[in-house]
């Protein structure tokens, strides 16, 4: 009787075990998987995301090409490196298609590094020299201005990404709008 109540106890201590180790493997694989969330979310709060916060029109003069300020910013909590920016700028009566038409490698303007919460300013001067008949184009809304373009850069992960942005001015005026397409962040 006691041998038999000795095998019972047995057989029941490896149920045990094995039920025990079969917990722990499901709680390593959990676990494993939640520090995986937990390093993708500290690496999203974590890095660069570079974007356009402007760009403005200058005085649209007959003779001169057209020139345009910008200025991107970094909203992230790193600063984003091995920073090229590609911009093109165009007078068009149709928009930008989608995906965007390819940029020459000559407009790329590099810069090396856009700190934490800092911005890049710039200038782009089109190849366009103006006439009178142009203007009014653009002054009337006939003809639209459009920027667009990629930013590639790398975050402090070692990481790639790459801003599209298109952008054009509103009703002729100095001020512009982004495109319903061409503007997306890679993560």
């Amino acid at each position: 009787m006691s041998e038999e109540i000795s095998n019972k106890t047995s057989k029941n201590t490896h149920v045990i075990q094995w039920f025990l180790i079969i917990c722990n493997f499901g709680i390593l694989i959990f676990l494993g998987y939640q520090t995986l969330i937990l390093q993708s979310q500290l690496t999203l709060s974590q890095r660069a995301w570079v974007t356009v916060k402007n760009i403005t029109l200058s005085e649209l003069k007959e003779g001169k090409p057209i020139t345009s300020k910008f200025n991107f910013f970094n909203s992230g909590n790193s600063p984003a490196s091995k920073v090229s920016i590609y911009s093109f700028m165009k007078t068009r009566n149709t928009p930008v298609p989608e995906p965007m038409e390819p940029i020459p490698d000559e407009v790329r303007e590099s810069v090396s590094i856009i700190g934490s919460q800092s911005e890049f300013y710039g200038t782009l001067i089109s190849k366009e020299i103006l006439t009178t008949e142009a203007i009014q184009e653009i002054s009337s809304g006939k003809v639209n201005i459009y920027v667009w373009g990629v930013v590639d850069y790398e975050d402090i992960f070692g990481s790639s990404h790459r801003t599209k942005f298109c952008f054009k001015n509103f009703d002729g005026g100095t001020i512009f709008s982004a495109c319903p397409n061409n503007n997306e962040i890679t993560y």
